[in-house]
């Protein structure tokens, strides 16, 4: 009997250096070590991503949802993105080298969260080419010179300005003209570039118009999207390169 009750003793003690809370930390072995420690922390909450919106005017993707931490990482159709500033229910994605070049459509964005082991993700729809804000140069004005053709850097490519509208906040365009001393002749060459809160309108472009009021004389030689930084470039570029004399308005 005496064998016994040590056996048990032996294995009770075993037991309790093990951490093993299943025996009782009442009695004599209340004071144990593994009785007198804290339980351990309850796991972290699990991430929910909530919503994600594209911020055009402002170039970044908006991320809402709850518990994000900061080992909170995000991919957009399978590609690590940049975070930018997040709190514990938002996460700004900045227009950034690692998402430019994101075409138009549907992609899986997904939060992943390493201490909860936990991940959410949403259908994030982009209308128009994500484009890498900090990407400098006009991407137009090869092509400008291509399609303008005999009449780049004539006297013919006086341009008059056309101002933009209420949902052009940054646009500048000017009228290349065929014949500089008659607006009413055709063709025109409106061209310019504007960075605008609607993505499709985000442009540097060319277009020839044939003839007035007639939609299908209307025809886009060139059509490129681009940053702000890149519509500031390319409004210098048009000021400087395109025009053979200073930008009038047109009454």
């Amino acid at each position: 009997m005496l064998v016994i009750l040590l056996m048990e003793f032996t294995f009770l003690n075993t037991l309790h250096a093990h951490g093993d809370h299943s025996v009782s930390c009442s009695g004599p072995h209340k004071n144990d070590p593994v009785c007198l420690a804290p339980p351990p922390p309850p796991p972290p909450p699990a991430i929910s991503v909530n919503s994600a919106t594209v911020d055009w005017l402002n170039e970044k993707i908006i991320v809402r949802g709850e518990n994000f931490s900061t080992n909170t990482t995000i991919t957009l159709a399978g590609l690590p993105a940049t975070i930018g500033s997040q709190t514990a229910d938002l996460i700004e994605i900045p227009f950034d080298i690692a998402i430019g070049g994101t075409l138009k459509g549907n992609h899986n964005l997904m939060a992943d969260d390493g201490p909860s082991s936990s991940t959410s993700s949403i259908s994030l729809f982009v209308k128009a080419e994500i484009i890498d804000q900090a990407l400098v140069g006009c991407p137009c004005e090869a092509d400008w010179i291509t399609e303008l053709g005999v009449l780049w850097e004539q006297h013919l490519t006086d341009c008059f300005e056309i101002t933009g509208g209420a949902g052009n906040p940054e646009d500048i365009a000017g009228t290349v003209l065929t014949n500089s001393t008659d607006p009413a002749v055709y063709p025109h060459f409106p061209i310019g570039a504007a960075f605008t809160a609607e993505p499709n309108e985000s442009v540097c472009q060319l277009t020839r118009v044939s003839s007035p009021l007639d939609p299908t004389s209307v025809t886009d030689l060139v059509k490129i999207r681009i940053n702000r930084l890149q519509q500031g470039i390319c409004r210098t570029a048009l000021a400087t390169n395109v025009c053979s004399s200073p930008i009038t308005s047109v009454p």
